[in-house]
């Protein structure tokens, strides 16, 4: 579970970048989120979730 949690953190860290303006609640909302997507990759043939640092878009691997 250490890779989703450095993927939420990545993905977290990626919206304050593009979007300096989000509150609290914002953030609250995206990290639970991103959890929920984490949990459905780990539970299921996902080998690897990563986000593309250059354009900020995911990408999965089967």
């Amino acid at each position: 579970m250490q890779h989703a949690q450095t993927a939420v953190q990545a993905a977290l860290d990626a919206f304050r970048q593009q979007c300096p303006g989000l509150s609290p609640e914002d953030i609250a909302g995206l990290m639970g989120s991103l959890e929920m997507l984490m949990q459905d990759c780990s539970q299921s043939n996902i080998q690897r979730y990563r986000i593309d640092k250059k354009t900020g878009t995911d990408a999965l691997r089967f």
